[in-house]
């Protein structure tokens, strides 16, 4: 088991599938250069168009479809196809977008407005709208897209579904819609993956929904119900989430105020950014294997300026008490890493890193540079185990410590 276990699917491929889409998303409503082109490249994935699935429906210069009805016309979602060397179609993917457009459109403001209302509708409104959702905004296109799979000899369990924000409300939608006998049923053995979703499909478990603790809009519906923590923490473990996953940011460091209410705390944790950064990170560690959805882990994302005076460390800011052992992530730069008391797994990736700790049980993997050690005390009082390699690393680049205090 690990934080991205998904029933009996090639959890990093899958989860490398889905950061491919997640990518070219941030670059086309972001504005920014994600590393889509070069993933897609590598994997064999491209964005589909209308001619490609036999589809007329409306479409956006993203290619991007655009919702069925009047209501939800502003819903956008993305269909993708993955190709092997021979050009044969191995896989497809749905991703819908979260609210907001394209980077360069000019009736973004429109968009803004009616996916604001959807979103509204769906946390004041019963369960049956944000099930009906998706059914209702692609019904058609969703038709299509299984018949252009199976056409092409695929199955549902060869679709991914994915979305982030409003696209992971997306996500939970057709799940639930689903489970209910849409599309002949064809999508029940997909995979769904929601990140930063604000809702959680209720009628079965096969969605997986991933988020950052420090990201107020994650989770802030329990189900598609507002609760009395909507507007605050709303930090209740449950059971198809990943629960204490942090991005390490400069203003997370600040304990600013995660709430729907502090705009300033959606742009530093509900953003696309943080997440692919978190994801990486999580795919490449050597202590991958040893999470799961609980485990407190805390991803260094700090600026250049904070990243030289400032300690990695678990802050526990606006959340429940974290328990069990704590997995601390570093950059591709210097970072300072500290454990705490408990029992740690520190990681330091590139860069010349200081790690320190706070007297518990630490693993330590330095990772590339010339790392340190800060003891803090005489080394005649410290217990340090020295191993060349983790035995669960394939390709160990530098000495790792264990180190007890």
């Amino acid at each position: 088991m690990s934080i991205f276990s998904y029933r009996d699917f090639d959890e990093k491929t899958l989860m490398e599938d889905t950061l491919v889409m997640l990518k070219y998303i941030n670059e086309t409503c972001g504005g920014v250069e994600s590393g889509f082109q070069q993933a897609a490249e590598e994997s064999g994935w491209k964005v589909l168009n209308g001619n490609d699935i036999g589809f007329s429906g409306l479409s956006g210069s993203h290619d991007e479809f655009y919702g069925e009805v009047l209501a939800l016309l502003t819903s956008q979602v993305n269909i993708m196809g993955k190709y092997d060397e021979g050009g044969k179609l191995t896989g497809v993917g749905i991703y819908f977008w979260g609210t907001g457009a394209a980077a360069d459109d000019e009736f973004g403001w429109l968009h803004m407005i009616g996916d604001g209302l959807a979103d509204i509708a769906v946390a004041l409104g019963e369960s049956g709208i944000s099930n009906g959702y998706i059914l209702t905004a692609f019904d058609n296109l969703l038709t299509r897209v299984a018949e252009f799979a199976q056409e092409n000899g695929l199955t549902g369990r060869d679709v991914l579904i994915s979305g982030h924000s409003m696209g992971g409300m997306g996500v939970n939608s057709m799940a639930s819609a689903s489970s209910q006998g849409a599309w002949g049923g064809f999508y029940e053995d997909s995979a769904y993956i929601a990140t930063a979703s604000p809702t959680q499909n209720q009628l079965d478990d096969k969605v997986l929904n991933l988020g950052l603790e420090n990201d107020p809009v994650y989770r802030v519906l329990e189900g598609d119900n507002i609760t009395n923590d909507t507007l605050i923490a709303h930090d209740k473990p449950l059971d198809t989430c990943a629960n204490n996953l942090v991005a390490f940011n400069d203003f997370y460091t600040s304990n600013p105020l995660l709430s729907l209410l502090n705009i300033a705390s959606w742009a530093n944790g509900h953003g696309m950014d943080w997440y692919i950064n978190a994801f990486e990170k999580l795919l490449n560690s050597a202590f991958y294997e040893m999470t799961n959805l609980n485990s407190t882990i805390i991803t260094a994302q700090l600026s250049d300026e904070m990243r030289e005076t400032t300690w990695v460390e678990d802050l526990n800011y606006n959340a429940l008490a974290h328990t069990g052992p704590t997995f601390i992530l570093g950059s591709d730069k210097a970072d300072l890493i500290a454990g705490g008391r408990g029992i740690d797994y520190l990681e330091g990736f590139g860069g010349d890193d200081i790690f320190r700790d706070a007297g518990g049980f630490n693993i330590i993997r330095g990772g590339e540079g010339q790392d340190q050690f800060d003891l803090q005390g005489e080394i005649s009082k410290t217990s340090i185990a020295r191993r060349a390699a983790l035995p669960l690393l394939k390709e160990p680049t530098a000495a790792s410590r264990c180190c007890r205090m």
